[in-house]
């Protein structure tokens, strides 16, 4: 009995690693890095997990989808699962009102939040980013 509850606990932390790889980028989602000099080998991971991504980046960046747009009165939502940040200062949000998502001329509005409640909201208006709200 000792080794059959081994063998279930073992499958139970193996599940999600070996569903892992079986997981592909989302079709047609672009990334932009705040930093221009980093790239795609940069980042970590960016796979559908149903029922949304797993991120995890190297550099700040943002993702989008070309075919996820909204006009008029809209309301956005985020649901957030959180892995242990083990210290970092790690900052994950959302953005809205993007335009020029790929070009020099950039602009969108941003929420950003870190685990221990602090947030912030900025817009980025091409290379600079003012606080909206501290």
């Amino acid at each position: 009995m000792r080794h059959l509850a081994a063998a279930a606990s073992l499958l139970v932390l193996l599940a999600p690693a070996l569903a892992a790889q079986d997981l592909e980028r989302p079709d047609g989602w672009q990334v932009r890095f705040d930093n221009p000099g980093a790239s795609e080998a940069d980042l970590e991971m960016f796979v559908d997990m149903p029922p949304g991504w797993h991120v995890t980046t190297g550099p700040a960046g943002i993702f989008w989808s070309p075919d996820n747009t909204a006009s008029g009165d809209f309301r956005a939502e985020m649901e957030v699962f959180l892995f242990d940040p083990q210290g970092r200062r790690e900052a994950f949000g959302m953005f809205v009102g993007g335009k020029e998502l790929a070009g020099g001329s950039q602009e969108y509005t941003y929420f950003l939040l870190r685990d221990g409640g602090q947030y912030i909201i900025k817009r980025r208006e091409g290379s600079e980013a003012p606080t909206v709200r501290p």
